[in-house]
């Protein structure tokens, strides 16, 4: 075997040893990465005075059904604004604010202990999960002022 030349299989290198194998390590090309958005929606119900915010009353979130929070925020409402009497004659307004936010998430490896197959296995992303998305939008979709007809929406 000379300096320049590659060993061969049952060659000798001296303060080596004989080479008895030789493997490819060349690492594979990299995998592909997906990002899943995701859009959450969740409900903030405020208490108001001359549109001005005077008291965060609850927050509802969507953890089974889509949109469950927000018809919950204003099924709760019409009952906390009945009970005191605020309506749309009221100077104090009660009103449920629709929050829509998108963000990143990558599917994770399941762990042994996650038995539970009808959940996804995906993690938030702590940097970079709002590259690229919307802001959260807001809208006010149920309020105390409107007519009882206006707000079955």
């Amino acid at each position: 075997m000379s300096e320049n030349s590659q060993p061969n299989v049952g060659d000798f290198v001296p303060r080596v040893g004989k080479l008895i194998a030789t493997e490819d390590v060349t690492p594979p090309p990299p995998s592909r990465v997906i990002d899943y958005i995701f859009e959450s929606v969740s409900a903030r119900c405020e208490l108001r005075l001359r549109g001005e915010v005077i008291k965060p009353l609850e927050s509802y979130c969507n953890w089974t059904e889509k949109e469950e929070g927000v018809a919950m925020a204003i099924d709760e409402m019409k009952h906390y604004a009945a009970q005191r009497a605020i309506g749309p004659g009221s100077e104090v307004e009660v009103v449920v604010v629709r929050v829509a936010e998108q963000y990143r998430m990558r599917r994770r490896e399941r762990q042994p202990w996650q038995s539970d197959r009808t959940f996804e296995a995906f993690g938030a992303l702590d940097y970079g999960c709002k590259r690229g998305l919307p802001d959260p939008t807001e809208t006010v979709v149920w309020s105390s002022r409107q007519p009882e007809e206006m707000s079955a929406s």
